[in-house]
């Protein structure tokens, strides 16, 4: 488990949470936070008693001045709670908390077996990178980062999911471009 105050206080005190949802009514959940408060979320759950999982990784910030290296959700507005039905009010009284992630108008489940795997993955920082966006042959896409920035194009296919070539029409040429899906973003 990641948290944010690495001492041995906080890690009994998770255990002992954990323990108490082992039993079939605890279920894991997903809450959606207010932007950036993902870790204020975390910690006022884990004051209710509720046993939450907030995953970060390290990542290198750069600003015209400085590197840092900062402790970042995995998930970017997101974190998993392992709780039952008479915990959700709780949850959903903090002030930013959005709601949970839902399924056929009921919160989500995410099985142990995939939120072992997120802790796994983190644990042991191997290397990987989420794909939150999904793109398609005809999506019109914006190029994000890199040389091409604010380049406006057409998806026109998709290669081994690693690269996407795209058709460049603001500068009146049917240019076909490879380019990283991290650099591009749907409009």
């Amino acid at each position: 488990m990641v948290i944010v105050t690495h001492n041995s206080e906080a890690v009994e005190y998770s255990e002992k949470i954990e323990q108490m949802t082992r039993h079939d009514n605890y279920k894991w959940h997903v809450v959606y936070t207010k932007n950036q408060h993902e870790k204020r979320v975390y910690k006022d759950i884990i004051k209710c008693d509720i046993y939450s999982y907030l995953p970060l990784i390290k990542e290198t910030r750069e600003w015209s001045d400085r590197k840092k290296e900062i402790e970042c959700p995995l998930f970017p507005n997101y974190l998993f709670v392992k709780t039952c039905a008479k915990d959700y009010i709780k949850i959903l009284e903090n002030p930013s908390v959005i709601g949970f992630v839902k399924t056929e108008n009921r919160p989500a489940t995410i099985p142990d077996n995939q939120i072992q795997t997120i802790k796994t993955i983190v644990s042991e920082r191997m290397e990987f990178h989420t794909n939150k966006t999904t793109f398609k042959i005809g999506n019109v896409v914006e190029v994000v980062t890199g040389p091409l920035k604010g380049i406006k194009g057409e998806i026109v296919t998709i290669d081994n999911q690693r690269f996407i070539q795209i058709n460049l029409r603001k500068i009146n040429k049917n240019i076909v471009v490879k380019i990283e899906k991290e650099k591009i973003a749907n409009i």
